[in-house]
Parts: structure tokens; C-alpha cells; sequence
């Protein structure tokens, strides 16, 4: 099973998941702010850079508010109709020493009013991050604690039907790791909102396991051994030592286990993705300027790119552009009409991108550089870029086409890593 966690609370569906509120389809995002509501770091940022300077604007015009609070704003560029900007950082939270003193509270009554403000406004559904565990570094246990009640609360109560999700953090901000402690914590303290929980279907046997779903499970088997032991301590029946032996076993198995699961999600945490770029000789302006965009990615460790640009003097080309396409976790094809009309490209790269995207060992992603009929080469059911597939070359600015294409480069690297697949692998699963 995989790191999502669904639930059906009343007429309503509660999702906990792994990922970015902006890779939800949802008519409302929570960003969680300052009292100034400037949208500087964490998921408050990522908002404002996907939704454009219109959110920023109409927040500007709401400051400054309190602790808690909940302002409405805009959702500038975003498919979503609203932004809820939750307060998580008042103005008193520099000087105070103990910031976490009232989380429970604060969490507890900005996550109500976003809920109760979605009947009002027509909303049905609604995406939250891990409401302060960001820049305002709240314990991820209290902001756990604090949505868990308040969202079972108003769910069960209600006639609206609401469509929840939670989504916890880009793994580029952070330990997946520490976000297990919010599945745990949601669980313990809203029992039956883990009896109402909808099992998916498994995941065929050929998929690894994702190191946070597998950290779960394992948490909830350390759980159950602990609580047998404690049963046997009280109960002491004649066959509890041998039992008791055996779970100390169990147990050891389990931290071992634990261990090695953490130590592998770190390692491709860290890992850049390989990035294979497709592109004709004609565009070959273009492609350098997208390069030169990719700087930040590149610098910051997220990937590393290849082209055939790279081959050297001596060496052969044909099985280097094989090789390392084949060892490609995304693959970045830029589409023109020269791209589409390149003989090799069609009959080599082309085709062995789209054959290892269907077995689920690359992510392909084709980036419209220019108006061509790219639907008709079979991407047509592959999400292109820029946003809304509007090829670069008719953008007013197309710096700005470039910033979009490396910011959905950016959510896909995060949604790549936070597979956690063994470094071993050919690609993400």
C-alpha cells in the first residue's frame, strides 16, 4: 500500500497523502502564512510562484492579521477558485520563546475556518498542507493532533460533502521520514476515522514499496509487538516468557528494518534525477537557453542533465545517446516541428522514451517549444509544458515560459523522489 490514506467520514472523503498541495485538483488551497501574509517560504511560496502576483496583491490588502486567522484570497494562475491563507505565524512569534505553547489552538481554529468557510463560497473540495510544521516549525504530532479533531468534528456533523486532502510537504523541504509521526498521531487521536478507512487496491508486486508507506506499516507492526508485550507483563501466563522472547525478536527485526528503510529513503532523497534532454539541431537556441534556466535545479543538486551535446570527439554517438537514455529517470523531449520531422529522433529516442515511460522506468515530459502538431505523434496523453502546453515561442516573455517549465520540472523531480525507489532501480516506479 502506498503512502495515501483515504477515508469516508459521513457523506465525506478525508485523503492523507505524500506531495505538494499544488499537485491536488482541488477548488481551494490552504497556504500556511505569515501575519503579513508575504507567501516567503514553504508552501505559502510555492503557491505564490505557481499562482503569479495576483494572490500576493489581493493578500496585501487584508494585513495584518492575527495568529490563526484565515484570509481569502485569489487563486491568480492556479486551477483552483480560492486561496485560504492560514495564519501560523503572528506577530509576536519571533519574541516568544515558547512558540509552540498554543498550537493545538491556533491549528485547531484555522483548519475549522477554512472548512466552515467552503459551504459559503460553494467549495467542495479543499487541499491543506501539514498546517505550521514548515517555516513555523511546529511539532508534526500537535498539527496532526490539532486538524484530526477539527476536521472528524466538522465531517461527521455536516450535510455538505467535503473532499479533504492532506498533503504532507515537498520532500525537497525536508525528511519524508519525520511526516510518519502525522499518520500515526491522526490515527491515535481520532480512532474512528482509521475505522473508516478505504483500503486501495494493492500495488503489483513488481512496484517497490515507497520508503514512507513502508515506514508506516512498519510503525504500526512496532506498535502492536510493544502492546502484546505490555499484555503479557500484565497477564503473566505460563507461556509468556517464550512469547516474550519471540516479540523481543520481532521487535529487534522491526528497528532493523526501520533502519535500513530510513537509510535508503535518505539516499535517494539526495540522489539527482537524470535528466535525458530530446531535441533537434535546428533548436538548438532554445535548448541552450532552457539550460541555462536548469542552472538552479543543476546547483542545487535535483538533477543532472545530459544531451548530446555532451558527446566527445572519438566517441560513438549512437550507443552513447542509447545508454544514456536508457539510464534517464525523466526524459525532457522538445517538441517543434524539426523535432517532430527528425527521422533518429522518431525511430530511436522517441520511441525508446515512450517504451520505458509505459513499463514505468522514466517520466517523459514533452516541452512545446514552438506550434507543432505533437498531439499526432503519440504524446497526446502525456501533461506537456509550459503551463497549458502554450508552446514558447508565443509567449510575450518567454524568460517567463522558461520559469514555468523549470518550476513543473521542479514538482515532478519532488514527486519523483518521494517514490523512493532503491537506488538500484532502472527508474521511478
Amino acid at each position: 500500500m502506498g503512502p495515501r490514506r483515504t477515508y469516508q467520514i459521513a457523506s465525506s472523503q478525508l485523503t492523507i497523502d505524500f506531495g505538494s498541495v499544488l499537485d491536488v485538483e482541488a477548488e481551494a488551497v490552504v497556504s500556511s502564512d505569515d501575519y503579513l501574509l508575504t507567501m516567503g517560504g514553504g508552501v505559502s511560496a510555492a503557491i505564490r510562484s505557481a499562482g503569479g502576483n495576483a494572490v500576493v496583491l489581493d493578500a496585501s490588502k487584508a494585513v495584518p492579521r492575527e495568529a490563526g486567522d484565515v484570509v481569502v484570497t485569489t487563486a491568480g494562475a492556479l486551477s483552483a477558485r480560492y486561496v485560504f491563507h492560514a495564519v501560523t505565524i503572528g506577530p509576536d512569534y519571533w519574541e516568544d520563546r515558547d512558540r509552540s505553547a498554543d498550537v493545538m489552538g491556533l491549528v485547531q481554529r484555522a483548519t475549522r475556518t477554512c472548512l466552515e468557510l467552503m459551504q459559503p463560497l460553494g467549495v467542495s473540495s479543499i487541499a491543506f498542507p501539514a498546517l505550521g510544521t514548515g517555516t513555523a516549525g511546529y511539532p508534526i504530532e500537535a498539527s496532526a493532533a490539532a486538524m484530526a479533531e477539527v476536521i472528524y468534528d466538522v465531517l461527521r456533523r455536516s450535510n455538505w460533502r467535503f473532499v479533504v486532502s492532506i498533503m504532507l510537504m515537498s520532500p525537497s523541504l525536508g525528511e519524508p521520514m519525520q511526516y510518519v509521526a502525522f499518520y500515526e498521531e491522526f490515527a491515535r487521536r481520532v480512532p474512528a476515522v482509521a475505522a473508516g478507512q478505504v483500503v486501495p487496491s494493492p500495488a503489483p508486486a513488481s512496484q517497490p514499496q515507497p520508503a514512507v508507506s513502508e515506514l508506516v506499516t512498519l510503525e504500526g507492526q512496532r506498535q502492536r509487538i510493544e502492546q502484546e508485550l505490555v499484555d503479557i507483563y500484565q497477564e503473566q501466563g505460563r507461556d509468556g516468557a517464550a512469547r516474550e522472547s519471540e516479540l523481543r525478536a520481532e521487535l529487534q527485526q522491526n528497528t532493523d528494518e526501520r533502519l535500513r528503510v530510513a537509510q535508503r529513503a535518505r539516499r535517494n532523497r539526495q540522489k539527482a534525477a537524470a535528466v535525458f534532454v530530446s531535441y533537434a539541431r535546428d533548436d538548438k537556441a532554445l535548448c541552450d537557453k532552457l539550460s541555462d534556466h536548469l542552472g538552479g535545479l543543476r546547483t542545487g543538486g535535483y538533477i543532472s542533465v545530459w544531451s548530446d551535446g555532451e558527446i566527445v570527439p572519438g566517441q560513438e554517438w549512437a550507443p552513447e545517446i542509447t545508454r544514456h537514455l536508457d539510464e534517464a529517470d525523466i526524459v525532457l523531449l522538445l517538441v517543434t516541428s524539426s523535432f517532430l520531422g527528425s527521422e533518429f529522433i522518431g525511430r530511436v529516442e522517441l520511441a525508446r522514451a515512450l517504451e520505458r515511460h509505459r513499463r514505468g522506468d522514466a517520466i517523459v515530459i514533452p516541452v512545446i517549444l514552438r506550434p507543432a502538431d505533437w498531439q499526432s505523434a503519440g504524446l497526446g496523453g502525456l501533461q506537456a509544458l509550459p503551463r497549458d502546453s502554450k508552446a514558447v515561442s508565443t509567449w510575450a516573455d518567454q524568460d517567463t515560459a522558461f520559469l514555468d517549465i523549470v518550476q513543473g520540472l521542479h514538482r515532478t523531480v519532488d514527486m519523483w523522489r518521494a517514490r523512493q525507489v532503491p537506488v538500484a532501480s532502472a527508474g521511478p516506479s
